[in-house]
């Protein structure tokens, strides 16, 4: 999947500029369904990649019957999604497994959260292999910083989330003791990352944790120019900047203990996401 001779100068140079303040809104709008006639089938196909988080929940919330409103920021209509569950279309390997080993033999007897946590280790398990050097590299970095913040829960007063940590195997020096030799060979920063779960304020920890991730697609994607990986770049970061803004309007409205705690959980669940959503509570 080597897209090094691929450029794409005009939807790069026409990316308007975003940022991680959250203070002004960001067009949420699908960089793959906006621009698939203009990109590279294979290249799209990567891009898809991004968004695919929004087509798991919008596919398990068909699959749960939940009354749920559609992510329109997902890659696929509710349409393409049945084509998807009749096993008709499968754009990607691991849903086919997930289907294959997963809903065939478990279906509805398991829970909303647990084919949730199946779907997205396979998510997972294909990016770290999906033969795109700038994806593989994101994903590994995602996986390790949001399974290092998940073992901090308990011991900062949170849920013990230690049984939901993903691709375990794929990462499995970030699940023991951290040693010296560990923190070489990870790709965050682990001492700033635990210094950043000293953090009392969740808001500011949140903050801290995005800003890893949107340095690190800043960094990774430099040298690619007008690549498709400044494209997905842009796409992780254009989900990171809504996300603030959506949490800064949220904080502006009338301040209610309800309120505070509607904000603490939707950071609970938004800081495991893509890695799943939880029903634990502050």
């Amino acid at each position: 999947m080597n897209s090094e001779a691929r450029t794409y100068h005009g939807i790069v140079s026409s990316l308007p500029n975003i940022s991680l303040d959250g203070n002004t809104p960001t067009d949420e709008q699908n960089l793959a369904t906006r621009y698939a006639d203009f990109i590279h089938p294979t290249d799209l196909w990567l891009l898809q990649l991004a968004y695919m988080p929004a087509d798991h929940a919008n596919l398990l919330n068909k699959l749960y019957s939940r009354k749920l409103p559609f992510n329109q920021n997902a890659n696929f209509s509710p349409q393409q999604l049945e084509t998807i569950i009749a096993g008709k279309w499968l754009p990607y390997p691991y849903l086919n497994d997930f289907f294959t080993h997963w809903w065939q033999h478990h279906g509805k007897a398991e829970t909303y959260a647990d084919s949730e946590i199946e779907l997205t280790h396979g998510f997972y398990r294909f990016l770290l292999n999906c033969g795109n050097v700038f994806l593989q590299k994101w994903s590994r970095y995602v996986l390790e910083l949001n399974n290092f913040s998940l073992m901090q829960y308990k011991a900062h007063g949170l849920p013990n989330m230690r049984d939901q940590l993903v691709a375990q195997d794929e990462v499995a020096y970030l699940v023991g003791k951290y040693q010296a030799m560990s923190e070489q060979e990870a790709l965050i920063p682990v001492t700033q990352t635990a210094e950043i779960w000293n953090t009392e304020n969740p808001m500011e920890r949140e903050k801290m944790l995005d800003t890893l991730k949107w340095q690190f697609i800043e960094t990774e994607q430099f040298f690619y120019f007008f690549g498709i990986e400044k494209i997905i770049g842009y796409a992780l970061q254009q989900q990171i900047s809504h996300r603030w803004y959506r949490l800064n309007q949220l904080q502006n409205l009338p301040s209610s203990g309800l309120l505070l705690k509607n904000i603490l959980s939707d950071l609970v669940a938004q800081l495991i996401q893509p890695i799943h959503q939880t029903q634990a509570k502050l």
